[in-house]
């Protein structure tokens, strides 16, 4: 993971047996393997892997699609960490006590490698910039998205809420862009139009599928098979940014 890279962060809440259960550990580990998670989804039940899933990714069609776009791109997750979490809860009589593990999961959103861009038709406009104004584009529009997405269901409208940069460049009078040559002016105008934008936001909406796929067909299916008796486990996610800290050492002496 790089710097300034946006992720997903979910944390799981869940009774420290099961965290700390084998196959459950195991199964984190692997959740960094493509090649374990491929074969969870070849050689495993469907059926018992579509219980796992939200309703929304349940149907066959939903499923397939995923399915053959995690192990096309061989979809893993980024890193986890687990964390004892010990509160103490307000009840109808009195309070209660509760020691739990957070599972800790992130996962970057990744640029689109050169193998897939060639093929990938649904980034057609996104193509047509050069590697830097891709990485830039698309970093400040997915940071957007990341926030939008907090209180917007699906696909919000981006069009007059962009990244302060791209704002810059979309050719209003705050932007001097006559000292570019004018095939970089054109770029850096089509970035602020519709298509681009549009092709970015799906990006995202497949991403945040797959994301879910992932996390509840491959982790979901494992909690479930350590055992859990709970009538609740608890998951949240957000949306950040990584931010590495590099120590500077001094010239050598």
């Amino acid at each position: 993971m790089e710097r300034g890279v946006p992720v997903i962060v979910t944390e799981m809440y869940l009774p420290q047996q099961y965290a700390r259960e084998a196959s459950f550990v195991k199964a984190l580990e692997n959740s960094l393997d493509a090649a374990a998670i491929k074969k969870h989804f070849n050689e495993g039940s469907r059926a018992a892997i579509r219980r796992c899933l939200p309703k929304q990714l349940r149907a066959m069609a939903k499923y397939e699609t995923l399915k053959k776009r995690i192990l096309t791109e061989r979809r893993r997750f980024g890193g986890y960490s687990v964390y004892e979490v010990l509160g103490t809860f307000a009840a109808k009589q009195g309070s209660s006590y509760d020691a739990n593990s957070c599972v800790r999961i992130i996962s970057p959103i990744e640029l689109p490698q050169a193998k897939k861009d060639l093929t990938d038709k649904k980034l057609t406009t996104l193509l047509l910039l050069r590697k830097e104004e891709r990485q830039g584009v698309f970093q400040a529009v997915i940071r957007s998205l990341c926030a939008l997405r907090q209180h917007h269901d699906r696909s919000p409208n981006l069009s007059s809420i962009l990244h302060p940069t791209l704002t810059a460049w979309s050719g209003t009078p705050t932007a001097d862009l006559s000292a570019l040559p004018e095939k970089s002016r054109k770029r850096i105008r089509a970035i602020t139009q519709s298509p681009i934008i549009q092709e970015i936001v799906r990006y995202f909406d497949d991403w945040i599928d797959e994301e879910s796929f992932l996390l509840y067909g491959f982790l979901g299916y494992h909690l479930h098979k350590a055992g859990p008796k709970e009538e609740q486990i608890w998951l949240t996610s957000h949306f950040g940014v990584v931010n590495v800290y590099k120590r500077r050492r001094g010239p050598k002496r």
